[in-house]
């Protein structure tokens, strides 16, 4: 009867513990791409649903400075996007609930009347353009603060 070195039947200790720590080290590291990957996909996410809403409430915008019933001079009256019965707004809140449900908010700047260059010259007859722009904020899930502002140049393409 010979004795030898055996050399099938399990693993030895050795290799058991180099098993354990080789996972150990790996599962941390995977863990962390993993949560990155997760966090970069929500973010993802959210910004091509503020670029939706942005888009919508742009559209809208563009709409109504074209419209028989509103008209491009109501752009700048003082109450546009919050008169409480015909107000953009009110307007655009079933469009932008479910966003807002997401955590998007926006606002709506529109400039004074400029040229076609983005000057005020006075001229009633060359100023005739506005800069109409939607700025979305949303805040990720660490709580940090993103906008992403979109713009529009707006005329009146009846007048």
């Amino acid at each position: 009867m010979t004795r030898g070195v055996r050399t099938s039947g399990g693993y030895a200790l050795v290799e058991a513990v180099l098993v354990v720590l080789v996972v150990s080290m790996t599962v941390p590291i995977t863990m962390r791409a993993l949560t990155a990957s997760g966090h970069s996909a929500r973010q993802a996410a959210m910004v091509d649903r503020a670029a939706t809403l942005g888009g919508a409430v742009l559209e809208a915008v563009l709409a109504d400075a074209n419209s028989p019933a509103i008209g491009f001079d109501a752009l700048g009256a003082v109450d546009y996007t919050d008169n409480a019965e015909t107000g953009l707004f009110v307007r655009l809140a079933d469009v932008a609930a479910p966003y807002q449900d997401v955590g998007l908010t926006y606002v709506v700047e529109v400039g004074s009347l400029t040229d076609a260059q983005g000057n005020t010259t006075g001229e009633a007859t060359t100023d005739v353009y506005r800069v109409v722009t939607v700025r979305l904020t949303w805040a990720d899930a660490r709580g940090r603060s993103h906008e992403l502002p979109m713009s529009s140049i707006v005329t009146d393409l009846a007048g």
